[in-house]
């Protein structure tokens, strides 16, 4: 009667032990878009986490989308309620730089576009805003640094 129990305790110790190592890894199947911070107003910016861009200058690019409640003002005549933001970051250095920014509007058609120019400056990160997007896409980032390249 004792080895059964010592064989069951064993096998229960052995799940439990399991499950905490498979609960610490990163999951492989990230939603496409994560939540990264809730604005005053309940709109939302999320996180694109199927997109990471490298450089070969140890920077990466991600995606943001902006997404208000309300519609915004872009200029007199122009409305958006989204903007889909492309961001580049040098994680070690905490800078980045708007690569491409696109404002929509409620009807999710393309109102404007602007791209970054190329003697775009880096920016430190301030803000808690920015600090919160940056740590978001860094951590990014460094998951997507570590995954092995599959092939498909």
């Amino acid at each position: 009667m004792k080895l059964l129990y010592l064989a069951f305790l064993l096998f229960a110790l052995q799940t439990v032990v399991l499950s905490q190592i498979t609960l610490s890894l990163p999951s492989k199947t990230l939603p496409e878009w994560s939540r990264v911070l809730t604005l005053d107003d309940n709109s939302i910016v999320e996180l694109n986490n199927d997109y990471v861009m490298f450089g070969s200058d140890n920077t990466a690019r991600v995606r943001f989308r902006w997404s208000y409640v309300k519609s915004q003002k872009l200029t007199d005549d122009i409305k958006y309620k989204r903007i889909l933001q492309e961001t580049a970051y040098d994680c070690r250095s905490a800078k980045y730089y708007n690569y491409e920014t696109k404002w929509f509007d409620g009807d999710e058609k393309l109102v404007q576009t602007v791209n970054a120019k190329k003697d775009e400056e880096w920016q430190k990160i301030t803000g808690s805003t920015r600090v919160t997007l940056y740590t978001a896409a860094c951590k990014l980032i460094e998951l997507r640094k570590r995954e092995p390249v599959t092939e498909r």
